[in-house]
């Protein structure tokens, strides 16, 4: 830039003004991303107050008018119900000159009706549970998940935006000041030489950084921020559809929850009421310790999924406690919360995490692991020789070392490893002090700085067992409830374990219960299970419906690993008060499963059961005890019954067409159903069964890729005769098979 003595060309100034346009816009669009989210979440907020409204006037139309002197207020209720009035819905809508116009009813008696229908209607409204659908839309909700869909997807590009405004913004308005000043001629002509050279050097250096990474990247954010507004409705409400956990974290991030629900189960306790019960001595201050944990300061760097609020009081808890047994009720998501605290240890430097659980569900938590942290996982379990490899690749490299109840007791473990974290899944397995893996898994937690224990099952009942557990965590605790019973002997018997015990329901946390929770229940080939499959694969006769079996056709049935998984879920759902409906498409599998489950098996629904019969059968569920269970053929049971009664639902293995688990499920998942849906599908790794997914996958793929939008309602994807074929040739190749 040349520089005239009191005078600047007017280009110089243009150039200046052009520099100052440019700039500015790059800030207004940092600005602009960081305040859509901020928008977006408003609107979540406010769609979400309408849609509690709504569910609020839906309570009030099934509440009998005579709720409304619910306070002995001494309002009269037949005056209300003479006028044609039965539901509060309708006493909600009128207006207050209409109330007083009913014969029977004085100003005095409108003010208490009006006054109890609004505490009323703010009562209905605080309980309400809202459900975002992709099916039962309304408007609230569209545009819930529309902003949803913004918020879930656009986190990257605000935090980047973010980093990107309080690096630079402070500096670039500081120099836009003096680009403002270089536009203008008066401005300039009484300046000081000074000045004038620090105004060239600022508008230099603006120049300089629109031709830079920065200008760059702020227009790479606006592009990818403007083409996510750009997604239609039917594109939101398809990703939330195939993502929902996802939306229901990120709506639990943004409308918050309480202490009361993060720590639900947990009684204060009054003074009249410590008068007359017994109370533990202890000096357990519950509101002074849910302040600790709510200071932790979490960092999931390392974490690929959004926590719910809830499951982050979890993780805080586990990683400030250090010594834990987390007890919430299946469904909840307790393995995300002991990787979520993994993933914080080894972002703050520690390196050394091991998982203990059953052999049923090691491969589960690989995947898991895997597939929601950036940890590296390393599986522990096989023959002697596999085993010595990966304990010795995990003591040189850390990591998540996974491994079962049995192998523990097989690895040396000296006084010089400290462990980091230790999590033991299933941790009712180590009731007995005097089993060698309960011993050998106690040894291993005396040199470990974190322990996490882990059971879905509802522990407090079975008094003993809890108090032994706690005496491993915490023996301090364990003497303040060595000589208590019964949890009701002691009022504050949880306030008092809370330290150490933690445990909330789906009712206590979820007000926006998803009404179906699905997990894919991976289980790892045994020794027999493998063997059993490459005999088969070997045979000239292959067949592929056979390999469908895998697991199922062991002559013992202790040697299914899915067989056993199959009776771990059946103990937590019954456990959990819940009824069970079992499906596959293979007669012999649901006859296994029969004769597994013994008389909590109310009967089997095949092709030959006719259909009064098998409307029966689901009678006899209905009225069965929880942990009862229904089994059917999934050509037989997904068709023409309304099973609403059971609110687990278990896939023995995946099926040929997708449509097929869906027509079964919609059994179950319907209107009418009271209790959200658990969906179990039991996978085989490494067998036709992930193949087969993957094939289901891959067409999906391209259906949606390549067909008309008119058919995609009319989509039937399977895997047909030649894909059949070609999975068993991939699979005789990759295990060096031969006929």
């Amino acid at each position: 830039m040349r520089q005239r003595m009191g005078w600047l060309s007017s280009k110089e100034r243009k150039r200046a003004k052009n520099i100052r346009r440019r700039i500015q816009n790059i800030i207004n669009i940092l600005s602009n991303i960081i305040g859509f989210e901020d928008r977006c979440r408003s609107s979540v907020r406010n769609q979400y107050d309408k849609m509690r409204e709504n569910e609020a006037l839906n309570a009030l139309k099934n509440m009998s008018v005579d709720e409304i002197n619910y306070n002995k207020a001494g309002i009269r209720v037949s005056a209300l119900k003479n006028a044609g009035i039965d539901n509060l819905w309708q006493l909600f809508n009128m207006r207050r000159s209409d109330i007083t116009a009913i014969n029977g009813i004085g100003e005095s008696s409108v003010d208490k009706i009006m006054n109890n229908l609004q505490n009323l209607f703010a009562n209905a409204k605080q309980n309400a549970k809202v459900r975002l659908s992709a099916q039962n839309r309304t408007k609230a909700s569209d545009s819930a998940i529309m902003n949803l869909f913004y918020l879930t997807k656009a986190g990257d590009i605000t935090d980047v935006a973010k980093n990107l405004y309080d690096a630079n913004v402070s500096s670039l308005n500081e120099k836009l000041k003096s680009a403002k000043k270089m536009s203008n001629p008066l401005t300039w002509l009484f300046s000081s030489e000074k000045a004038k050279k620090k105004m060239m050097q600022d508008v230099n250096d603006l120049e300089a950084i629109l031709n830079s990474d920065l200008s760059e990247q702020v227009n790479g954010l606006f592009e990818k921020s403007e083409s996510l507004k750009k997604s239609s409705v039917d594109d939101c409400l398809s990703d939330f559809d195939n993502n929902a956990s996802s939306y229901y974290a990120k709506l639990d991030n943004v409308m918050g929850v309480s202490d009361e629900e993060n720590i639900a189960g947990i009684r204060k306790i009054s003074a009249d009421q410590a008068a007359y019960g017994n109370i533990i001595e202890s000096d357990v201050d519950v509101e002074e310790l849910i302040e600790e944990i709510n200071r932790v300061e979490l960092d999931l760097s390392l974490l690929n999924v959004t926590l719910r609020r809830y499951q982050e009081f979890g993780t805080k808890y586990i990683v400030k406690q250090k010594r834990t047994l987390l007890g919430d009720e299946m469904g909840l998501g307790k393995t995300m919360q002991a990787i979520a605290a993994m993933t914080h240890l080894q972002a703050v430097g520690k390196t050394h995490f091991m998982v203990i659980c059953p052999l049923s569900v090691l491969e589960n938590w690989k995947r898991e692991v895997s597939t929601h942290s950036k940890l590296n996982v390393i599986g522990i379990y096989g023959d002697e020789e596999a085993r010595a490899v990966a304990f010795n690749t995990w003591l040189n490299d850390g990591g998540v070392a996974i491994t079962t109840y049995e192998t523990v007791q097989r690895l040396v473990i000296t006084d010089t490893l400290s462990l980091d974290m230790v999590t033991v899944d299933e941790a009712h397995y180590i009731k007995n002090p005097e089993a060698a893996r309960t011993k050998a898994i106690v040894d291993i937690l005396d040199n470990t700085e974190s322990v996490l224990y882990m059971t879905g099952t509802p522990i407090e009942n079975k008094i003993d067992e809890m108090k032994y557990l706690i005496r491993c965590l915490q023996p301090d605790i364990y003497e303040l409830i060595k000589d208590i019973n019964d949890i009701e002997d002691a009022l504050n018997f949880r306030e008092v374990i809370m330290p150490v015990y933690l445990r909330r329901t789906r009712d206590d946390v979820l007000k926006e219960l998803p009404e179906l929770i699905e997990k894919e229940e991976w289980c790892e080939m045994s020794a027999k299970e493998l063997l059993w499959y490459k005999d088969e694969l070997s045979k000239e006769d292959c067949n592929f419906m056979k390999l469908r079996q895998i697991s199922w056709n062991m002559a013992d049935v202790s040697d299914s690993t899915k067989a056993t998984r199959l009776m771990e879920i059946c103990e937590e759902a019954a456990a959990d008060g819940r009824r069970i409906i079992v499906f596959s498409f293979f007669l012999g599998v649901l006859e296994t499963v029969q004769n597994m489950l013994g008389d909590r098996c109310v009967g089997l629904i095949n092709g030959s059961v006719p259909p009064a019969e098998r409307q029966g059968l689901v009678d006899k569920l209905k009225e069965a005890p929880a942990g009862s269970v229904l089994v059917s053929q999934i050509i037989s049971g997904g068709v023409g019954l309304n099973i609403q009664c059971a609110s687990v639902v278990i896939f023995c293995e995946p099926q040929v067409k997708p449509s097929m688990e869906m027509q079964a499920l919609s059994r179950a998942y319907r209107m009418g159903q009271t209790r959200d849906v658990l969906v179990h599908r039991l996978l085989m790794a490494d067998s036709v069964d992930e193949r087969m997914l993957e094939t289901l996958k891959q067409k999906t793929q391209v259906f949606n890729e390549f067909a008309d939008e008119s058919i995609v309602g009319q989509r039937d994807i399977e895997i047909n005769d030649n894909a059949m074929k070609t999975i068993v040739e991939e699979e005789k190749k990759r295990l060096g098979v031969s006929e």
